[in-house]
C-alpha cells in the first residue's frame, strides 16, 4: 500500500513537473520554496474577493473588473460557492477536508450550484495560461460533491488582463473519462512513494528558479 498523501491538481502538476523538487519541498521538506510577493498578493485578492460575495464588502478600484462577475454570481438562483473546500476518499464520495480517508482535495473559489447545474470559478492572478486538465478536475471533484448536478461549467477568471476562460462538462459524457484520464498520472505519484524514486527531471526553471541547490541542474 502506498503511504502517500491526498493529492491535488497542484501537486499533480509539482511531481509531474520534476519529481526530485517535489520530494525535497513536499516529502523530505528539507527545502523550503519562496513563493514571494506574488503568492502574497494572490491571498489577498481571494480574501478581498471571498468578502464581497459572503459580506457584500465593497471590491477595491483596481478589482472593479470582478464586480459584474460577483453581481451575476450573487443574482444567480442557487447555493453560493464561496472557497468551498472539496475532499473525496478513494469511492468518489466526499468527506471532510482534514478526514483521514481523504484520498484527494480541491478549492472552487466562487460560483453557484444550482438544482441540475452550476457555474464554478477560480480566481487567477497571474498571466494567463489556461489550464484544461484543472478545469477538468474542477468538474469531476463537483459532480462528486453534488451528484445531483448533470452539468458544470468551470472557468478561470484572469484578473491581469480581464478574461475569462470557461469550458462545459456533462456529467453523462465527461465525468467518468476525466478520471479515466488522471488515474495513470494519480498511479505514477502512488508509485514514486511505493518505491521512493524521486529522479531529477531537468526543465526551463531549473537554472534561476529551482530551490533544490543540491540537484546537478540547478545554476545556482
Amino acid at each position: 500500500m502506498s503511504n502517500s498523501p491526498a493529492w491535488s491538481h497542484t501537486s499533480l502538476t509539482a511531481f509531474e513537473s520534476c519529481p526530485k523538487k517535489y520530494y525535497h519541498t513536499k516529502v523530505a521538506k528539507d527545502v523550503k520554496e519562496d513563493f514571494g510577493e506574488a503568492a502574497a498578493w494572490g491571498q489577498k485578492v481571494h480574501k478581498q474577493l471571498e468578502q464581497r460575495l459572503a459580506e457584500g464588502t465593497p471590491l477595491p478600484d483596481y478589482l472593479s473588473n470582478c464586480e459584474p462577475i460577483c453581481a451575476d454570481i450573487l443574482s444567480r438562483d442557487g447555493s453560493r460557492v464561496i472557497e468551498e473546500q472539496i475532499a473525496l476518499d478513494k469511492n468518489f464520495q466526499p468527506v471532510k477536508w482534514f478526514d483521514k480517508s481523504a484520498w484527494c482535495r480541491g478549492v472552487i473559489d466562487a460560483g453557484v450550484v444550482g438544482q441540475k447545474s452550476a457555474v464554478l470559478l477560480d480566481w487567477k492572478t497571474g498571466k494567463r495560461k489556461p489550464d484544461n486538465d484543472q478545469l477538468k478536475l474542477f468538474a469531476a471533484f463537483s459532480f462528486a460533491r453534488w451528484p445531483w448536478l448533470e452539468k458544470i461549467v468551470t472557468g478561470f477568471v484572469w484578473l491581469q488582463e480581464n478574461k475569462v476562460d470557461k469550458q462545459l462538462f456533462t456529467r453523462t459524457q465527461d465525468n467518468a473519462a476525466i478520471w479515466a484520464e488522471v488515474m495513470p498520472r494519480v498511479n505514477r505519484l502512488d508509485s514514486a512513494y511505493e518505491r521512493n524514486s524521486w529522479p531529477a527531471k531537468p526543465n526551463g526553471l531549473c537554472k534561476n528558479y529551482c530551490p533544490v541547490k543540491s540537484c546537478e541542474f540547478n545554476g545556482k
